[in-house]
């Protein structure tokens, strides 16, 4: 199964949590999956609450040992990839399996330029009716350069 094409999706204007749900099936099924412009996948929601609650991550939680607390990445690419583990069984080994066939990158790549990447209808934001911002917008509040 790992000789196959890729499954290759473009993540502009499409929704975070949506195209995570799909991508994590696909991957359980065994297909290798490869999103392009993680920066550009929306987060629905006000983003004055979706820069409070992700601060609110950042916190460390114990005095003690500081490394001990978790630790949040603060690329998008990074970011979008933790999403889709939280929809895989990622404690036992299909999960863990599933997760090593994502690939996920800021931008285009040269090798994905001329393929045309899977349309996502049911992903789309595009009749989002509430305020919402982009994964790469997130990330910016945190430290992260484009």
């Amino acid at each position: 199964m790992t000789d196959k094409e890729p499954t290759i999706i473009d993540g502009t204007g499409n929704l975070l949590g949506r195209t995570a749900s799909i991508v994590a099936k696909k991957l359980i099924l065994g297909e290798r999956v490869v999103i392009l412009n993680g920066e550009r996948l929306v987060i629905s929601g006000d983003p004055a609450y979706q820069v409070e609650t992700f601060a609110a991550k950042l916190e460390i939680k114990t005095i003690h040992s500081p490394r001990l607390s978790p630790h949040h990445f603060r690329r998008p690419d990074m970011y979008v990839r933790r999403s889709v583990r939280g929809m895989l069984p990622h404690e036992k080994p299909k999960g863990r399996n599933a997760l090593k066939r994502l690939t996920v990158y800021i931008g285009t790549p040269k090798e994905y330029a001329e393929k045309t990447p899977l349309s996502l209808p049911e992903a789309t934001a595009s009749k989002l009716r509430t305020k919402s911002m982009t994964v790469g917008e997130l990330m910016q509040h945190f430290g992260w350069k484009t």
